[in-house]
């Protein structure tokens, strides 16, 4: 196969597209009133000939993500971003999340794509692939109100793992901590 694509986006709101997330009386929803919803930007620009190579960047460009029946809580998201780089195959790079309740998420992953995989299968079953994951979340209230208004959560937490092996058989080590 042959292909080629390139381009940007701006504006993204991503519960716009769960049809769900807008219908009164969800649990989660935002952009009532004043509240402006997370909002992203973002540009790839991709190829395949022999290989998958390229690009692709994602950024928050405004917004918040609310919680509660009312969507009054919000989260405190003040940075969200993820660049993928994929060279010969190989896809490298990281996704982070930052917030003020939320703290900070920070993931790496190095795998590989098979760009001839059918069935919605991204990820070359049996490549090495890992994924890493560092999370500090200093306080864990922000989950309750995703959930449902009378659910309570408190504490703070941390979470360093790793995933590998391969897509068809695969490990994970680390730790959770919470208080």
């Amino acid at each position: 196969g042959h292909w080629r694509t390139s381009g940007s986006f701006e504006g993204m709101q991503p519960q716009a597209l769960d049809a769900a997330a807008r219908a009164p009386r969800r649990v989660v929803r935002s952009g009532a009133g004043d509240r402006v919803p997370l909002t992203l930007a973002g540009r790839w620009d991709l190829g395949y000939t022999d290989a998958v190579s390229g690009i692709a960047v994602v950024e928050r460009t405004g917004g918040d993500i609310y919680s509660g029946i009312d969507a009054l809580n919000p989260i405190g998201v003040s940075d969200v971003g993820a660049a993928l780089s994929v060279l010969d195959n190989r896809i490298t790079g990281n996704v982070y999340m930052r917030g003020r309740a939320l703290g900070k998420i920070d993931a790496e992953i190095d795998a590989y794509v098979d760009p001839r995989m059918s069935g919605g299968r991204l990820l070359a079953q049996n490549r090495p692939f890992r994924v890493v994951i560092d999370s500090t979340l200093p306080d864990l209230s922000w989950i309750g109100p995703l959930i449902g208004d009378n659910v309570q959560f408190g504490g703070k937490a941390s979470i360093n793992a790793a995933i590998g092996g391969t897509p068809a058989d695969p490990t994970s080590t680390g730790t959770f901590r919470g208080e």
